[in-house]
């Protein structure tokens, strides 16, 4: 019997700021533009258990390997708390987290706290809030 296949695809988060939100994955993050589409079919709006007038959407990854998807409705979304049940953040890993760091600082992004090492030492990690309001985790492997 073969195993069900099972693949990370990318985390989709809601913005209501598009602009701010690609200035901050691409200039800030480093992440490139790998597909926009506009969406507006009714099979769509079925899919999605939404109706709305437009949503477009925002492959961002690296070497063509789609990490997050940005969607722009029309409408606005509550923000998350860390503690609230449900995905709380996404996690990704670089090669220099205090040009990260000082990136996002310069960029007026907000983070829970300055890059800091593992109780193992293994990795520097910090937390950092997107325009969209969710929480990203950025961590360098030591």
């Amino acid at each position: 019997m073969k195993k069900n296949y099972i693949k990370f695809r990318h985390a989709g988060l809601v913005t209501n700021n598009i602009k701010k939100s690609l200035f901050f994955y691409i200039n800030v993050i480093g992440l490139e533009l790998i597909k926009k589409n506009k969406e507006n079919s009714k099979n769509m709006q079925y899919i999605l258990g939404k109706k709305f007038e437009f949503l477009n959407t925002y492959k961002l990854g690296l070497n063509n390997n789609v990490i997050i998807e940005i969607l722009d409705f029309q409408n606005k979304k509550k923000i998350k708390k860390i503690d609230q049940t449900g995905f709380t953040h996404i996690a990704i890993s670089v090669n220099n987290i205090e040009k990260i760091y000082k990136k996002i600082i310069q960029s007026k992004f907000k983070t829970l706290t300055k890059p800091s090492y593992s109780d193992d030492k293994k990795v520097k990690l910090f937390f950092c809030r997107t325009p969209e309001g969710a929480f990203l985790e950025i961590v360098e492997t030591l």
